[in-house]
């Protein structure tokens, strides 16, 4: 027990954390923000190693990078197999269960981190508005952030000056993040021969 401890407390922040970063690189250039700032030059400092070599081989021409994305996947779906073999869970699936386990598994550990990392942007970029608007880094979170709430800016009206989107993402990811835990433990449910009942 204590040995999974250690081992979600050490690697998992380690793989958590550069995969918020590739997700921070994908949606910067989707959003075409600049990297020569501080945080793009963080963010290809810590990804670059990783990133362009794939790039050479693949040439992906997207708007998305693609060979970030794959590699946010990647990173995960490692991190749940090196979990599941430490911890001997790999002798209790068949073949076809392992790979859905840990392909689907990866994806979902995917979105959770960027759930996190969309939680803290948006939060970040409510209190640079209120703060210090004119703050370099205000322009970048928001931009960021900025197609995440545009559906709900539609939607929900300014209120005595003060735009309350950023508190409806807020909570709509705190809906998807006990929905994505449910279904987590649903799937391993299922893989495992549990079924549903």
């Amino acid at each position: 027990m204590m040995g999974q401890q250690l081992f979600d407390l050490v690697l998992g922040t380690l793989a958590q954390a550069f995969t918020a970063v590739l997700w921070l690189r994908v949606l910067m250039q989707a959003q075409r923000i600049s990297f020569y700032t501080p945080l793009g030059r963080f963010v290809l400092a810590l990804t670059d190693w990783a990133v362009l070599p794939l790039r050479r081989i693949l040439k992906p021409r997207m708007r998305w990078d693609a060979v970030s994305l794959g590699l946010v996947w990647a990173t995960q779906s490692l991190f749940v197999l090196l979990k599941m073999a430490l911890f001997g869970q790999l002798a209790l699936l068949p073949l076809g269960g392992l790979i859905g386990l840990v392909v689907l598994g990866g994806l979902l550990e995917s979105f959770y981190v960027l759930g996190y990392l969309l939680f803290f942007a948006v939060l970040f970029a409510a209190v640079l508005s209120w703060v210090n608007p004119r703050a370099p880094a205000a322009a970048i979170a928001e931009a960021i952030v900025a197609p995440w709430l545009e559906p709900i800016r539609r939607v929900v009206p300014v209120i005595a000056g003060i735009d309350l989107s950023p508190l409806v993402f807020l909570l709509l990811l705190q809906v998807l993040a006990i929905a994505g835990g449910q279904l987590r433990f649903l799937l391993v449910r299922l893989l495992l021969g549990g079924g549903l009942g």
